[in-house]
């Protein structure tokens, strides 16, 4: 009896572990997606500012910087998360 209890004991433990596993990797994703969209924002203002004035300002120049900031450290999420399962 007591050797059920602790395979099941242990079953559980694992199963909460993966879930908080998996709670982390889901927050981190958002906040990394929630950076894409801020850049993506970021963009879409400069661009239409500079439509607006005709001309190109600084923060064009800024908003690609932080897109380009935001796309790598999705990508590299990304990159992460494939390489763990490929490796598992």
């Amino acid at each position: 009896m007591g050797l059920l209890y602790r395979r099941d004991a242990f079953k559980r433990t694992l199963a909460l572990e993966s879930a908080d596993i998996r709670a982390a990797l889901r927050a981190e994703e958002s906040k990394l997606a929630m950076e894409l969209v801020t850049a993506n924002l970021q963009i879409g203002r400069a661009t239409a500012i500079s439509v607006r004035d005709g001309k190109a300002n600084g923060e064009i120049d800024k908003a690609l910087v932080d897109v380009d900031k935001a796309v790598e450290r999705y990508l590299n999420f990304t990159r992460a998360i494939v390489a763990k399962q490929v490796t598992e």
